[in-house]
């Protein structure tokens, strides 16, 4: 009775100590996971104090101008708001059909700064399922997993962070592309773990955000899904939904793109080729050579993002058919700034998607007899120098989104901002117009060196011009702005009521008998 007794307690103590045995790497794992969120609390605080500064500085442009208006218009009842700053209904603007729902925000905090902090905390949070996802690759209980899975998560984690094509997307104004790179993500995370319950939601949002980038998301992960042999009809009902909604936006007008038509950034293909996404397509087909032509000159950009993560990415289809998508878009434009890092919001969806492309490939040599840290090693390594030189390269580029406007400028656009009336008419030099936008008929200023013509209307007859030659992202010419500050001052006759720190601010009367004003 003795003996048995003492047995049983034997085999009893043995149990409970597997029971609580530590699985090798557990303990690591929670540590690096820890100190990933931490870093993505200090940059989510980072990126949050970056925006509302360069909101405070105003060196915000069209793009910011544009959605603030529309998003402060829905907010007051305007369900069907004309963008004055694009120059066409709002909705045609890639469809980017979340605006409507996220007006009620507004209510929350009525100013713009609050859409500059709602794209900080989607940038992040596309971050976190990045980490999210490579958790569960690199660390999850397996048969012969190496316990280099810690110190990997790590090297995501810093792929993730260091990246400046995050900076770059929160600097360039408001953008829904930071919310479809979330989306998609999330729904290419639930498409992989076979979690069906929420995919459907986080495609609807994904391509509910904007239209075009939205959808190409989803082909690109439902055809690594489908290629992979994995989850084949949830893969399919995905590429078909993508494919479907951009289909649906070309064949009722809703692809336009700052105001920008398709046939304005892809005619060159073909000439004669009919417009829309059909006609585009159709120029592809025609013209071959010259689409290779203008991938290849923007190739140093498109080395720059995929450097950016690791370039291993590329080896697993879960990273490149996603980046392949996103990507050729903007390599194919014929206007460089849709691949420039000013408009990294274009590509740094492709960036993590290339990560989680890292991940798998890295999962294939921690899981498995065959795995050879040596090789791992290697691989980390050479993915941590290659993003390293690309943040290198860049960074210094990131804080001209706040020095582009100085100090004493935005103190004197402040002035003009409290002098402005709500639905007032204002024509805004394009670099400084972004806080002008909500609420007011508001109309950007190029200084291209054509003629601009901008209506006047009999319920917005006083005029106010804010004419900035070097403040701002100024992509016209500082001469140009100076003669139309001439043509104002001299030939209309406005008067003057800023003036200082190369902002010049005037309102207009203008004659009932006029109907548009010209600024040279």
């Amino acid at each position: 009775m003795g003996a048995t007794a003492v047995a049983v307690g034997r085999r009893t103590e043995e149990a409970i100590g597997q029971g609580f045995q530590v699985v090798p790497g557990e303990h690591g794992t929670r540590l690096v996971w820890r100190a990933s969120l931490a870093l993505l609390g200090f940059q989510l605080a980072g990126m949050l104090a970056f925006s509302t500064v360069q909101y405070q500085r105003f060196n915000l442009t069209t793009d910011f101008a544009a959605y603030s208006q529309a998003w402060a218009a829905i907010a007051h009842g305007h369900l069907n708001p004309y963008s004055s700053v694009f120059g066409l209904p709002f909705w045609r603007n890639d469809l980017e059909l979340l605006t409507w729902p996220l007006a009620l925000v507004y209510w929350v905090y009525p100013h713009g700064v609050t859409l500059l902090w709602l794209q900080d905390l989607a940038v992040v949070g596309g971050e976190w399922v990045v980490l999210a996802w490579a958790r569960e690759l690199l660390t999850k209980p397996a048969p012969n997993r190496r316990a280099s899975g810690p110190w990997l998560l790590a090297m995501v984690a810093c792929l993730v962070v260091l990246t400046p094509w995050s900076w770059f997307t929160i600097g360039f104004d408001f953008h829904w592309e930071a919310f479809a790179t979330l989306f998609a993500l999330l729904a290419g995370r639930a498409l992989w773990a076979h979690r069906y319950r929420w995919l459907p939601l986080w495609a609807a949002l994904t391509v509910l955000s904007c239209a075009a980038p939205g959808s190409l998301y989803l082909v690109g992960l439902g055809m690594a899904a489908l290629l992979t042999r994995h989850s084949r009809r949830p893969a399919l009902a995905v590429v078909v939904m993508g494919g479907s909604w951009l289909l649906l936006a070309s064949a009722i007008g809703a692809m336009r793109f700052g105001g920008l038509s398709l046939n304005a950034m892809y005619g060159y293909l073909s000439p004669h080729a009919g417009s829309g996404l059909g006609g585009d397509l159709e120029g592809l087909a025609r013209a071959p050579v010259r689409a290779l032509d203008m991938a290849v000159s923007h190739a140093g950009y498109l080395a720059g993002y995929v450097a950016s993560a690791g370039v291993i990415g590329l080896r697993s289809l879960w990273g490149l058919l996603p980046a392949v998508f996103i990507l050729l878009p903007s390599a194919l434009n014929a206007n460089p700034n849709f691949i420039h890092s000013a408009a990294a919001f274009q590509s740094w969806a492709a960036v993590l998607f290339l990560v989680v492309g890292g991940a798998f490939v890295l999962q294939r040599f921690v899981v498995g007899s065959s795995a050879n840290g040596k090789v791992v090693g290697f691989l980390g390594c050479c993915s941590l120098a290659s993003a390293l030189l690309v943040t290198a390269s860049f960074a210094d580029d990131i804080p001209a989104y706040i020095e582009r406007v100085s100090a004493g400028a935005a103190a004197r656009l402040a002035a003009v901002e409290r002098s402005v009336p709500a639905g007032a008419q204002v024509i805004v030099s394009q670099g400084v117009i972004g806080r002008f936008g909500p609420n007011r008929a508001a109309y950007p200023y190029w200084a291209e060196g054509a003629p601009e013509r901008y209506p006047v209307t009999r319920s917005h007859r006083p005029v106010v011009f804010v004419l900035a030659p070097v403040q701002g992202t100024a992509e016209g010419y500082p001469a140009e702005t100076r003669r139309a500050i001439d043509y104002v001052r001299g030939t209309l006759h406005a008067r003057s009521f800023v003036q200082g720190d190369g902002i010049w601010a005037f309102v207009w009367l203008a004659p009932r008998s006029v109907a548009s004003v010209v600024l040279p």
